[in-house]
C-alpha cells in the first residue's frame, strides 16, 4: 500500500499503565484477533512481556490488520505496548505519538489512582498536546467475581490470585470522573466477551484524527470525522437458572432389606428345623397368589387349630415371641375417616397366625395346589413335595423382587398396604382422620422411623401414634412415597409445603427432592403464559425454613431475574422478605444495578447530544396559549426547560 496518498492516515497510538492490567492482551485482541475464550487463560500467572512493534515489519497479516476505515479514512492504526514499571523510561515510546491509551483494571482500585497521579503527569510531561483516551480494562469481572468457577480457580491459583471483593470493583462512575478530570473519553473493554474492544479503537482513531485536523486544517478528507461516540453499556449475560438434583431410588434395596429384616415379620414359613420370616404384605402385592393364600378362610381357621395344637412342640418353641406379629387388621377393613368411625368399626383379627408349618399343609391338597402354583409364579426352580433349600427359596425370592417390575409392584403396595390397609399394624391418628401402614416397611424406608419403632420408645409397642399438626392428606402423601418411591399426582405449587414440612422432619430428603423437582418443573411451564412472581415470593421463605434448599435457590433466581419487574408489580411482597434475603437480592439482582445507571446516563447523554447537534429535530409545538410558562401542556414545558429539565430524564427503578 502506498502511504503517501492523501486519503491514507498512519496513526500512532501508546499504550501505557500498570503492571497486569491488561494492556498486551488488548492490544493482541485488536492486532492479532486473539480473543480469549477460556477463562483459565486469563487466570495464568503472568509474566510482563511488551508486544514488539517490530510485528508490523515481520508479519504481513498483521500490517494488513491495522487498517482500518473510520467515518471514511482509511487509517493504519500502530500499536505501542510499554512496561507498566513507573521507573522505566517510556521517553522513546512517546515520541511522535498521535495518541495515548491508558489503562487501568477495574478489579485494582490502585491502578485507577496510579492513572491521574502517575500516568497522567508523565504523559503531560512528553506529550503537553496528545490527546489521551482512558480505557478500564477486565469489564468482565464486574459481573463475573461472584462466579463460582472464578472463585475456584482462584483458590486453586492462591497466592498468586486471591478472590476478589466487592469493594475491589470500581464503577464506571468512578472511571468517568477521573476521564473527566483529564479531559479525555472513557472507555471498558473486556477481551474474555469482546466487549469495547472494536470502539475502543475506533475511537482512539477518532481522538487522533480530530487532533490533526485542527492542526491541519486545509485537509479536506478529515472533514467527515465525527468526534468520539458514546459507549453503550455492556449488560451481564442473565445467570443460569440453577441445577436440579434428585437423589438416587433406594427403593428396590430397601426392598430387599425386608428380607433380612425379623422385626415385626407376620408370617414364617417353617419345614423341620429351618425357617424364613417374611412379611405378608410384601408377598401380597408381589403375588396374588400370596394374597388368595393369606386371605383365605379356610387357611385362617387352619392355621389356627394348627398354631393351638403346635404351641407345646419343639419347634414352636423354639421360635421366639418376637416372631409372633403383633394385632393385625383385616383385610376388609378400610382406611377411617375419623377416629370415632374407626372405633364404631369391628375389627376382624388374625388369631395366632403368624406360623404356618410347611409339613402341616402336606395334606391339604388346596393349600399345596395353591403354594405350588405360587412358587412357579415365581419361577422357582423344580422341587418335589417341599424338598427345595430354603436358602435357595429365599435367594430365589430376592431375586424375584430384582426382576420385577417396581411400578406394578408400587401400585399393588400402596392398594393393599395404604389404601385397603391390609396386615397393618400401626394407626397414625391425625388432625382430620387417621392412616394405616406398616412399621417393618417405614422402618426400612426412613430412618426417623427405624429409630422411633427400633428403639425404647413409647411409639415401638403401641399400635397407635399421633401426629399433631399433620393432615390425613398430608401424611398419605408421604405414605404413597414410601410405599411407591414416587411423588403423588396431586401435589402441586399449591399444596407443596405441608409435605416438605413433614419430609423435613422425617428426614426423606429423596421426597424433598422431588417435590421440589415437580414444583420447580410446573412453575417453569407456567412462566410461559402467565407471572409466577408472586408465587415464587410466597414459596421463597417457607422452602428455606424446611430446607428445601433447591427450590429456595430457583425462588432466588426467578425473584434475582424478574426483579425490576417484581418492584413495580410485587413491592409489598418484596419488602416482607427477611433483611437478608432483600440484600441478597440486591446483591444479585439481574440486570445489576450499576447497569441501570449506566443505561439512564447513556440514554440521557445521547439525547444531550443530539439536542447540542441538531436543536431544529426538537421543534416547538404551536399553543393555543400567549405565553410557555402558563401553558398547560407537559410537553411544551418540558421542551422548554430543555434536556436538563427533570422531566426529560427517562424513569429510572428505584434502588432498595
Amino acid at each position: 500500500m502506498d502511504l503517501e496518498q492523501s486519503h491514507q492516515e498512519l496513526v500512532k497510538c501508546v499504550v501505557v499503565g500498570d503492571t497486569a492490567v491488561g494492556k498486551t492482551r488488548l492490544i493482541c485482541a485488536k492486532a492479532c484477533s486473539q480473543n480469549v475464550l477460556e477463562l483459565g487463560q486469563l487466570m495464568s500467572t503472568h509474566i510482563p512481556t511488551v508486544w514488539a512493534i517490530d510485528q508490523y515489519r515481520i508479519h504481513k497479516e498483521v500490517l494488513e490488520r491495522s487498517w482500518e476505515v473510520v467515518d471514511g479514512v482509511n487509517v493504519s492504526l500502530r500499536l505501542w505496548d510499554t512496561f507498566g514499571d513507573h521507573d522505566k523510561d517510556r521517553r522513546f515510546a512517546y515520541g511522535r505519538s498521535d495518541v495515548v491509551l491508558l489503562c487501568f483494571s477495574i478489579a485494582n482500585p490502585l491502578s485507577l489512582r496510579n492513572c491521574k497521579n502517575v500516568w497522567y503527569p508523565e504523559i503531560r510531561k512528553f506529550c503537553p498536546n496528545t490527546p489521551i483516551v482512558l480505557v478500564g480494562c477486565k469489564n468482565d469481572l464486574r459481573h463475573m467475581f461472584r462466579d463460582e468457577n472464578f472463585q475456584s480457580l482462584c483458590r486453586e491459583r492462591s497466592p498468586f490470585f486471591r478472590p476478589l471483593r466487592e469493594c475491589d470493583i470500581l464503577t464506571p462512575d468512578q472511571g468517568r470522573q477521573v476521564a473527566k478530570e483529564m479531559n479525555a473519553p472513557y472507555y471498558e473493554s473486556s477481551v474474555l466477551t469482546g466487549h469495547g474492544v472494536k470502539e475502543v479503537f475506533e475511537n482512539v482513531i477518532r481522538s487522533a484524527l480530530i487532533s490533526r485536523r485542527h492542526q491541519r486544517f486545509w485537509m479536506t478528507n478529515l472533514k467527515h470525522v465525527r468526534n468520539c461516540l458514546l459507549q453503550e453499556p455492556y449488560c451481564p449475560p442473565r445467570p443460569l437458572s440453577p441445577q436440579l438434583k434428585v437423589p438416587e431410588s433406594q427403593y428396590e434395596k430397601d426392598m430387599r432389606s425386608l428380607l433380612s429384616r425379623q422385626a415385626y415379620t407376620d408370617v414364617v414359613f417353617v419345614h423341620n428345623a429351618a425357617s424364613v420370616h417374611c412379611h405378608k404384605i410384601v408377598m401380597v402385592a408381589a403375588s396374588d397368589i400370596f394374597h388368595t393364600l393369606f386371605t383365605y378362610h379356610h387357611y385362617n381357621q387352619m392355621s389356627k387349630a394348627h398354631t393351638s395344637n403346635s404351641t407345646n412342640s419343639s419347634t414352636s418353641s423354639s421360635t421366639s415371641s418376637t416372631d409372633r406379629a403383633l394385632t393385625k387388621c383385616a383385610s376388609d377393613i378400610s382406611i377411617a375417616s375419623s377416629m370415632d368411625e374407626f372405633d364404631r368399626q369391628k375389627h376382624k383379627l388374625f388369631n395366632d397366625d403368624s406360623l404356618l408349618d410347611w409339613s402341616s399343609v402336606e395334606g391339604d391338597a388346596f393349600l399345596m395346589d395353591n403354594l405350588t402354583r405360587c412358587l412357579r409364579y415365581l419361577d422357582l426352580v423344580q422341587f418335589n413335595s417341599f424338598t427345595t433349600d430354603y436358602d435357595e427359596l429365599l435367594c430365589k425370592l430376592k431375586k424375584y423382587i430384582d426382576e420385577v417390575k417396581c411400578g406394578v409392584f408400587a401400585k399393588r403396595f400402596v392398594f393393599f398396604g395404604i389404601e385397603k390397609g391390609l396386615f397393618s399394624d400401626v394407626i397414625f391418628k391425625l388432625e382430620d382422620g387417621t392412616c394405616y401402614a406398616h412399621k417393618a416397611v417405614l422402618m426400612a424406608r426412613c430412618t426417623f422411623m427405624e429409630a422411633m419403632f427400633k428403639g425404647n420408645f413409647q411409639e415401638s409397642s403401641s399400635t397407635m401414634i399421633v401426629f399433631p399438626g399433620v393432615t390425613r392428606e398430608t401424611f398419605y402423601n408421604m405414605l404413597y412415597y414410601i410405599y411407591s418411591d414416587h411423588l403423588i399426582d396431586s401435589v402441586s405449587h399449591k399444596n407443596c409445603l405441608p409435605l416438605i414440612e413433614l419430609a423435613n422432619q422425617l428426614c426423606l430428603f429423596r421426597l424433598i427432592s422431588l417435590v421440589e423437582e415437580r414444583i420447580i418443573t410446573e412453575l417453569v411451564q407456567m412462566e410461559m403464559h402467565s407471572d409466577i412472581n408472586a408465587i415464587v415470593l410466597k414459596l421463597l421463605e417457607p422452602a428455606q425454613m424446611h430446607n428445601a434448599d433447591q427450590l429456595s435457590d430457583f425462588c432466588l433466581y426467578q425473584i434475582a431475574v424478574s426483579y425490576n419487574e417484581i418492584c413495580h408489580n410485587n413491592s409489598k411482597l418484596l419488602r416482607s422478605l427477611h433483611p437478608e434475603n432483600q440484600a441478597y437480592l440486591n446483591r444479585n439482582r439481574w440486570p445489576p444495578v450499576w447497569y441501570l445507571k449506566e443505561r439512564d446516563y447513556f440514554e440521557r447523554c445521547v439525547r444531550e447530544r443530539e439536542w447540542s447537534e441538531n436543536p431544529k429535530s426538537f421543534k416547538r409545538h404551536k399553543m393555543n396559549s400567549g405565553c410557555f410558562c402558563f401553558s398547560k401542556s407537559k410537553s411544551s414545558r418540558a421542551l422548554l426547560k430543555g434536556p436538563h429539565s427533570s422531566s426529560y430524564l427517562p424513569i429510572t427503578f428505584k434502588i432498595t
